[in-house]
């Protein structure tokens, strides 16, 4: 559908250039017959300026054009890491992409939408900050309560982030979350308030939260490097005990 959009806008673009072009060129062959006719040089004043407008629009458009067909391959880059995932795992329900206890992604989706948030960043030259959280008494609950408490906390960082960010379940009481144009200041500054919310909680008194932050380009270029930094700041920050937060080196 988007690729279409593009296309449509695409064939105005060209549409209105043919005009622009077309225009200036008429005010040119005006020009000259004035020249040639010995009147004033208003006429040769109004060709160039119609010429120089055409070839503005060309440019213009050349761009437009390009910056389109980049949002193409975008949605296409998209559209082949899912069917690539459903090929990989061909038995595996579109719901496993979606944990449906917490409402947050499952890790199969991480790497792959980490890589489309990076390449966007990377376009508009955006910092992308990937923050890895680790329920810290969790493994010492019993099995009915880590679960619990992995969906209360999990639904908590969902709804304490802000709609553009994504938040993950890893598995074994650790969850992630990908925050699109932010720094390692602003990473900080959300990890706080989901603790802040997390201690506000009827859960606060029993769990706690730490955090390991990597940020792009600050500390990592590529996806996977990325996650390799939090989760070693999320090792540092668990080497201080609980209830901490550590930001990659």
């Amino acid at each position: 559908m988007a690729g279409n959009r593009c296309a449509d806008h695409a064939y105005v673009i060209d549409a209105r250039v043919t005009v622009a072009v077309a225009a200036g060129m008429v005010s040119a062959g005006a020009a000259a017959i004035g020249v040639l006719a010995r009147a004033s040089a208003a006429p040769l004043v109004a060709g160039v300026a119609g010429l120089l407008a055409a070839t503005a629009s060309v440019a213009v458009a050349a761009h437009t054009t390009r910056v389109l067909a980049q949002i193409d391959a975008r949605y296409a880059h998209a559209d082949r890491m899912r069917r690539d995932f459903l090929r990989r795992n061909p038995h595996a329900p579109t719901t496993a992409l979606l944990d449906g206890a917490t409402g947050l992604f499952t890790e199969a989706l991480l790497h792959p939408l980490l890589e489309q948030r990076l390449a966007a960043a990377r376009r508009y030259v955006r910092p992308v900050a990937l923050v890895a959280f680790e329920i810290d008494q969790v493994a010492d609950a019993p099995d009915n309560e880590r679960r619990a408490a992995v969906v209360a906390i999990g639904a908590l960082l969902r709804d304490t982030l802000r709609e553009s960010d994504a938040a993950f379940e890893l598995g074994a009481g650790r969850l992630a979350a990908v925050l699109d144009e932010t720094d390692d200041v602003g990473a900080v500054c959300a990890v706080e308030r989901v603790r802040g919310a997390l201690a506000n909680s009827e859960h606060g008194t029993r769990f706690t939260l730490s955090a390991g932050i990597a940020c792009y380009p600050l500390h990592a270029l590529g996806a996977g490097q990325l996650l390799t930094e939090a989760l070693a700041a999320l090792h540092a920050a668990r080497r201080h005990g609980r209830d901490w937060v550590e930001v990659a080196s």
